[in-house]
């Protein structure tokens, strides 16, 4: 129960992180999806990137740190979360791999990681 608040706790961070307002966010359109990147308030440095698919988060959204290095690996389907997101700890050696089905959490494990450059490409 611990690891569920804990989860909870990190994936409301991320929530947050989205809803909050942005300096910079650019758009670009590829097909019949919308890309979307935030920036950090520097305006240079990628934050998180990510799709919409008619007004709703689809497909893969990634937030970095601002050293460049993945904090949060995601996918959406249709505005639902789905498969199974990564969420680095802050202390960059602690990996909890959470699995989605039908906008559930339904399963959820923690790896102790020393290296961190096997997820997703950094910007």
């Amino acid at each position: 129960m611990k690891m569920i608040s804990k989860m909870a706790a990190l994936l409301m961070v991320f929530i947050t992180t989205v809803a909050m307002a942005q300096e910079r966010v650019d758009y670009q359109r590829e097909g019949d999806l919308t890309k979307v990147s935030y920036y950090y308030a520097d305006g240079e440095q990628v934050r998180e990137t990510g799709y919409f698919k008619d007004g709703k988060a689809h497909g893969r959204w990634v937030e970095y740190t601002r050293d460049g290095d993945v904090r949060i690996e995601a996918y959406y389907h249709q505005g639902e979360k789905e498969g199974t997101w990564f969420v680095w700890e802050n202390d960059g050696e602690t990996l909890f791999e959470l699995t989605y089905e039908d906008n559930y959490l339904v399963k959820t494990h923690q790896w102790a990681i020393q290296k961190r450059d096997f997820l997703a490409e950094s910007h």
